[in-house]
């Protein structure tokens, strides 16, 4: 929608350029206001703020020039067209150093009213493509998340810091758009669900999504992502978290964590289960964000105590960026739940089962390896593997960890380097994206690892090869 305000001392010039513009056949809405000449025009202007003002140069009290100096003055995103008589060529030329958008001769085409409406209109196009550009790559730099435009329909609303915006979340194949007078433009996140931003009725300013400026879209979006995943995993559209709540829930969360450690240690497997009913139960009163982390690193630590039966509690950031990525595969905390309780107890049953299983094939092992070291399935993990030799996964991780001295996670790491620096060498891909296809979806964490194994970032290590 653009807003078009008319300007001139004369009513019948007005209403015959208001009554051109209702008849323009454009695909962008048109809201089109008389507001009269002089002080009263001004006023009204400051109420409207329109992206377009058509006006006359030569009128009683303030004039198109005056008028122009004072929309200038104020700063207003608003572009003037002057409406200009032969003899006044001089103020039109005037005019347009100052700033105007164009000039028209009396009486004005519908024609030359409908070129102008359509040059206001790429012009806060290309400005709002500009703004998104900018804030698209900022929320994939910052959260490693891609925004995809699909459809714009206002532009000038998502310019105008005075109208509060919404955005709301939708699973894909859903429809998101409740009126297009109403969405200022539709986008996709990544490749898992879809979004609008809106205009926001009376009645919903309060919510993560709300609003009002470009610079705060990036942390409404981010804020409108953890509740949207937060309803849908948890299947509770009515979870809410308070802060309070939340440190609370941490601090029990590390007493479990330790209580945990000691039953893993002991084998105490009758009492595993209601530990970890709890470590569930208490987690729920976490943020999403902080809930995936947590369930991250309570899944790091058991594996660890698990292959080396001592007290750890520690963890590399490896691991619980592994852990990350596998908590991320459950689409349900109720899958979540289930396939934590089975790497954990189900672990801890094949650890007390393993006499027969754990050094009697020599060839497990390299079997396993030589799967990972084939496979270009970025998200192929621990679980996968040992499903495949019909092993639980804690019995494979400690077999790998006895046979080669290294965890299955650094063996994974290894192998994911090892092809990020092939890539780099034999492909001109981006490091993000070869960061995305190995698996990494933080390409500053992959240069942090890759830094890490080979001494150079992957930028350093490209440039140095191919200046050698």
């Amino acid at each position: 929608m653009i807003r078009i305000c008319v300007i001139d001392d004369e009513q019948t010039v007005r209403e015959s350029i208001v009554e051109k513009l209702h008849r323009l056949n454009l695909e962008v809405r048109l809201q089109v206001f008389d507001i009269g000449f002089g002080l009263e025009a001004l006023n009204k202007l400051d109420l409207i703020r329109p992206e377009l003002v058509i006006t006359d140069i030569m009128m009683p009290t303030l004039n198109g020039l005056l008028l122009l100096e004072e929309i200038r003055k104020r700063n207003w995103e608003t572009e003037v067209v002057m409406l200009s008589g032969y003899d006044e060529f001089e103020y039109a030329q005037q005019a347009m150093k100052h700033g105007a958008l164009q000039y028209l001769l009396k009486p004005a085409s519908r024609q030359a009213l409908a070129e102008a409406v359509q040059l206001v209109a790429r012009r806060l196009r290309t400005r709002w493509e500009a703004e998104m550009q900018l804030l698209t790559d900022r929320i994939w730099m910052q959260h490693q998340m891609k925004i995809t435009i699909h459809e714009v329909y206002q532009p000038a609303m998502w310019l105008d810091a005075r109208v509060p915006k919404l955005i709301e979340l939708s699973g894909r194949g859903q429809s998101q758009i409740r009126s297009e007078e109403y969405t200022i433009f539709t986008f996709r996140i990544d490749q898992d669900h879809v979004g609008q931003v809106r205009i926001a009725a009376d009645a919903e300013r309060g919510g993560p999504g709300l609003f009002h400026t470009a610079d705060k879209f990036c942390s409404s979006l981010i804020r409108a992502e953890e509740e949207w995943h937060s309803v849908h995993f948890f299947e509770r559209p009515d979870r809410q978290v308070g802060s309070s709540q939340g440190s609370l829930a941490s601090q029990e969360i590390r007493r479990l964590n330790e209580e945990l450690v000691d039953l893993l240690v002991h084998s105490e497997i009758d009492k595993l289960e209601k530990c970890l009913s709890d470590w569930f139960q208490t987690a729920e009163g976490l943020p999403i964000a902080v809930f995936r982390k947590e369930c991250a690193k309570v899944l790091a630590i058991a594996e660890v105590v698990m292959t080396t039966r001592r007290p750890y509690t520690i963890y590399e950031d490896e691991q619980v960026h592994y852990w990350q990525m596998w908590v991320l595969q459950a689409s349900s905390w109720v899958q979540l739940k289930y396939d934590m309780l089975y790497f954990i107890k189900g672990g801890m049953r094949a650890l007390l089962q393993e006499s027969q299983a754990e050094f009697g094939d020599s060839d497990v092992v390299e079997q396993a390896l030589a799967m990972l070291h084939q496979s270009t399935d970025s998200k192929l993990n621990l679980s996968g593997l040992a499903e495949q030799l019909h092993l639980h996964p804690v019995t494979l991780s400690k077999l790998i960890k006895h046979k080669t001295g290294m965890n299955f996670i650094d063996h994974v790491v290894k192998h994911k380097l090892n092809r990020g620096k092939s890539m780099l060498d034999n492909t001109n891909k981006s490091i993000a994206e070869i960061a995305e296809e190995i698996g990494y979806l933080d390409f500053r964490y992959f240069s942090k690892l890759f830094k890490k194994t080979y001494g150079l970032t992957p930028k350093e290590y490209r440039t140095k090869k191919f200046t050698q």
